[in-house]
């Protein structure tokens, strides 16, 4: 297998820089380890829904939206209301308390939750991107190698298949988006047809208003007729 030198290649730029620097920090982390936090996750899961009915989107949006402060407003009313004796029937303090304490142990759980996946996600979208710059620089030195050797050419057809960009059609099924260049002189060539379509019929009707303003322009103008005037005295007195 030939081998080329990475500082041979004209790929190396800015962003090759800081892609490698961000992946040489990426931790090493093994199989063994991630099966034994996704099954404490998994255990945890089902311990907190075995008797939980997750809201539907329509029970959600009729749901009490609490204020920011609740966590803190709640024990304060239940106080209030065991030292003046003042309690609700429907709403125990004691229930009110307990989901309130439920909510304040799980608090905990959604920030570290939610940090992990933070963190999760960046050490995926470095790692990926470092694996597919590595690979994209690769195919280029396979590509440029092939260019004489027709079962390398052969062998690198799988992947010029995948790199191919394809659209989901209407059925369901993949296919093979059109190049640019192509797509824009079909979407051209119908932007142009239907000017000169309608350009046909402003054309007819300039002729055929052309003989109407003639004939207009020929045809004899009645001058309207003087008004009748009163008869004068002299005549009337004849």
């Amino acid at each position: 297998m030939k081998k080329i030198d990475a500082t041979t290649s004209t790929s190396t730029s800015t962003s090759t820089s800081t892609t490698a620097s961000l992946a040489a920090t990426i931790p090493s982390v093994t199989s063994a380890e991630v099966d034994a936090f996704v099954q404490a996750i998994d255990t945890f899961s089902v311990l907190l829904g075995a008797e939980f009915v997750v809201p539907q989107p329509e029970e959600a949006r009729r749901m009490i939206k609490p204020r920011r402060a609740a966590p803190t407003i709640v024990p304060m009313v239940a106080d209030i209301s065991k030292r003046y004796g003042v309690v609700s029937t429907a709403y125990p303090t004691s229930a009110t308390l307990a989901k309130q304490q439920i909510v304040n142990t799980l608090s905990p759980v959604v920030e570290r939750i939610g940090a992990v996946q933070k963190l999760v996600n960046a050490i995926i979208s470095v790692g990926q991107s470092s694996a597919w710059e590595g690979s994209m620089v690769t195919y280029g030195l396979l590509k440029s190698e092939a260019r004489g050797n027709a079962v390398l050419r052969n062998a690198l057809a799988p992947v010029r298949e995948k790199l191919r960009p394809t659209y989901e059609t209407e059925a369901g099924t993949k296919t093979v988006m059109r190049s640019r260049a192509k797509k824009g002189a079909k979407v051209a060539t119908a932007a142009a047809a239907p000017s000169a379509t309608s350009a046909a019929p402003s054309g007819e009707g300039t002729k055929s208003e052309a003989p109407a303003a003639q004939a207009s322009a020929s045809a004899p103008v009645a001058s309207p007729a003087a008004p009748a005037t009163a008869p004068t005295t002299a005549q009337t007195s004849a």
